[in-house]
């Protein structure tokens, strides 16, 4: 049987194909599609960093990426427009990301985030689905956790529309931009029926 750093990289290296997405490894390519999105401020809105202000922020964060594939111990894909009738096709649309992956715990983190621009058509929706399925038929994880900011109520109803409940209203606080933001945490488990 394959270590679980293997599997963490098998997976990695295999993506994940969708009917319109493809996530998938960064590559320098992706530098001005995510730059897009990093440095729109209201895409940070929830997220405990600030927006990128210049275009090497975002190269720089896909080279970070590109250096831990060879060793991962987490999984981030870029999210990928791959229908082929979709005009942006190819285009860099969001990113994906696993994290905290203990097998002994059986548990693992998801995080994400979109390009304002393509929200409210499914995609991340889509994108949650098929990494839930992978994480538990693949990585045999048995519960995925997401850590949603208060007040962000797309992140909510993407995760809600995905089968994740909220299994605890104040788990931590953090600052964003001068304020106090209480930190949700959402679970779905994997069902052994």
């Amino acid at each position: 049987m394959l270590n679980n750093g293997k599997i963490i990289k098998n997976l990695l290296e295999k993506g994940i194909k969708t009917e319109r997405l493809c996530l998938r490894k960064f590559s320098l390519g992706d530098v001005a599609d995510m730059f897009e999105y990093t440095s729109d401020k209201d895409n940070w809105n929830y997220i405990a960093r600030d927006a990128h202000t210049d275009i090497s922020q975002a190269e720089n964060f896909i080279c970070e990426n590109i250096e831990k594939y060879d060793n991962p111990s987490d999984i981030s894909w870029g999210i990928e427009l791959s229908n082929s009738g979709d005009p942006d096709i190819g285009k860099l649309i969001g990113s994906m990301r696993i994290y905290d992956i203990d097998f002994e715990a059986d548990t693992c983190m998801i995080s994400y985030i979109i390009n304002a621009t393509f929200s409210g058509k499914g995609y991340m929706t889509e994108a949650i689905q098929a990494v839930i399925r992978v994480i538990f038929h693949t990585l045999k994880i048995g519960e995925i956790f997401a850590d949603i900011m208060q007040g962000n109520r797309r992140s909510e109803k993407v995760a809600q529309r995905c089968g994740m409940v909220k299994i605890l209203d104040h788990m931590a606080t953090i600052e964003i931009q001068g304020q106090s933001i209480n930190m949700y945490r959402y679970s779905i488990k994997r069902n052994f029926t």
